[in-house]
């Protein structure tokens, strides 16, 4: 079974794709030597922040390097690199551009061959961007497992996308890359956002490739677990919005010019608080700026408290500070599993059940709803929990879960016990989910024995990375409870069978 990644970046809304805002928090990233010729706070110049250098205080945008090619023939530029490396020959810009595309090309064949020679499929995200200039580009991912067994992550397209941004346009810049690096027959599932855009792309990539997908492409969309946890938040957030204004508009105010952030950070140092360069200020299709804001604004209280007063700014009271710190609080719960979706560097898709029971529950824990504000706010998350996870589970996504040896089958019925208004769901979604496993198994049984290989079955690494949200410790000691009282067939199992109803399983904690 190959692993997937259950994330990519978020967009703003499930009918149509939008644009992906940059947000910076003003802090650069300082691993370079070169930070420490500057001085440590970075400050706003015309909009910009900037670096001042400490020796003459010339003030430097930080964080870019984008230089062009016509640089090399600018009448300093030979000079200047001549009084630091005189034995340097420079070369025009029209070579260093040949040069830099045949590397591409090289680079782009050897991950090409890679990607043909490999024995599995490739698991692919897909998301929109528009550019400064409102040009629409597509980034296509392939999420693949190596020789090695190491999980490897490549952006294999990143090319304009054809206005209007149709579902047909979607499927014919997906295909025409599976084309270009010859490994169409290899996709397995592609992870999307919920635009419609996106539902029409996936229904044509079913009807053109299906000899070539897995059970015809039944399971090949996946639908971006990032992306609709942003969504039910947002939801949510609309309720909070009128709480927050007026912390946004007194940030606002702050960050306008460096005198009032001045102002602000003297202020800061009273109170013994660190000072900013900027305050983090939340922007509409990122719900976890506005955690992020929160979280500051909560420690920067007093601070905020006694500049309003001295500008004659208006101020929060003190009952709407105790709904922002209770909104904070129920947030961090869905930061953390923001956070467990998005990463890319591990495997994903075996902790997705988990986290969206985690999700779950934490809706119906009374004491995370003792305030009206976080009742109001978990009531409009839940009906939007309710459209896209009422059931509706990509069945790779159950799979993996199974494939977890500290869950197994065992998780799964615990899970659907949680999830399922009825009983006879809870047995037809086992049912299901091993009638699935084992079609899967047979297929792969196929694939390897049509290679001349017969299939070998190993004990994998146990050392799974878990997955802290919240309440996992309360459901996580429910369920130790409930596969305790399992018991284990004596009857003749199949290598599946075996599997997963194995006593020896790890710890949900390990």
């Amino acid at each position: 079974m190959e692993t997937m990644s259950t994330s990519h970046p978020t967009e703003a809304s499930d009918t149509n794709t939008s644009i992906n805002d940059d947000h910076s928090s003003g802090t650069p990233n300082r691993r370079s030597k070169v930070w420490e010729h500057f001085e440590p706070e970075l400050v706003e110049v015309d909009g910009a922040l900037k670096a001042v250098c400490r020796y003459c205080g010339m003030k430097m945008a930080s964080g870019k390097s984008e230089v062009a090619f016509n640089k090399f023939e600018d009448p300093s530029f030979s000079p200047w690199m001549a009084s630091l490396q005189p034995t340097f020959d420079c070369i025009g810009r029209q070579t260093i551009r040949n040069d830099c595309v045949r590397m591409y090309g090289r680079v782009k064949q050897t991950l090409a061959s890679e990607l043909q020679g490999l024995d599995s499929r490739i698991c692919f995200t897909s998301d929109l961007w528009t550019s400064n200039q409102n040009l629409g580009y597509i980034c296509l991912t392939a999420h693949y497992v190596d020789a090695n067994f190491a999980l490897n992550k490549k952006i294999i397209s990143f090319k304009a996308l054809k206005y209007p941004h149709s579902g047909l346009a979607i499927e014919e810049a997906i295909t025409r890359c599976m084309t270009e690096y010859g490994i169409k027959e290899k996709m397995f599932t592609i992870t999307l956002d919920n635009a419609s855009n996106n539902n029409t792309a996936c229904h044509l990539l079913q009807e053109s490739a299906k000899s070539d997908l897995l059970f015809r492409g039944q399971h090949l969309r996946v639908r971006c677990c990032a992306h609709i946890l942003n969504l039910l938040v947002q939801d949510g957030m609309t309720i909070a919005d009128a709480i927050l204004e007026m912390i946004r508009d007194l940030i606002r105010h702050i960050n306008s010019s460096p005198r009032r952030i001045q102002s602000f950070n003297e202020i800061a140092e009273r109170e013994s608080l660190s000072p900013k360069a900027g305050l983090v200020l939340d922007i509409p299709n990122r719900w976890n700026s506005t955690f992020d804001m929160i979280v500051e604004a909560v420690k920067y209280r007093s601070v905020l408290k006694r500049y309003a007063a001295s500008n004659q700014e208006p101020f929060s009271s003190n009952d709407d500070w105790i709904k922002v710190e209770a909104i904070g609080d129920f947030l961090e719960a869905f930061e953390e599993a923001t956070r467990a979706f998005s990463a890319d560097r591990y495997p994903t898709t075996h902790t997705f059940l988990d986290n969206v029971l985690c999700i779950h529950e934490a809706l119906k824990i009374s004491e995370m709803q003792a305030n009206e504000a976080i009742q109001n706010l978990g009531r409009a998350m839940e009906s939007k929990f309710s459209k896209y996870w009422d059931g509706n589970y990509n069945m790779t996504l159950v799979i993996a879960t199974a494939l977890d040896p500290r869950k197994k089958m065992d998780f799964l019925e615990f899970f659907y016990q949680r999830v399922c208004n009825y009983f006879v769901d809870i047995e037809t979604s086992m049912t299901s989910a091993r009638e699935w496993m084992t079609k899967y198994l047979r297929k792969y049984e196929e694939i390897v024995k049509t290679n001349g290989v017969d299939p070998v079955y190993t004990t994998v690494s146990r050392g799974i990375m878990g997955s802290p949200v919240l309440a996992k410790r309360r459901m996580h000691q429910e369920f130790a409870h409930f596969r305790n009282q399992k018991r284990a067939s004596n009857t003749q199992k199949s290598e599946l069978d075996a599997y997963l109803e194995d006593e020896h399983k790890l710890e949900l904690g390990a």
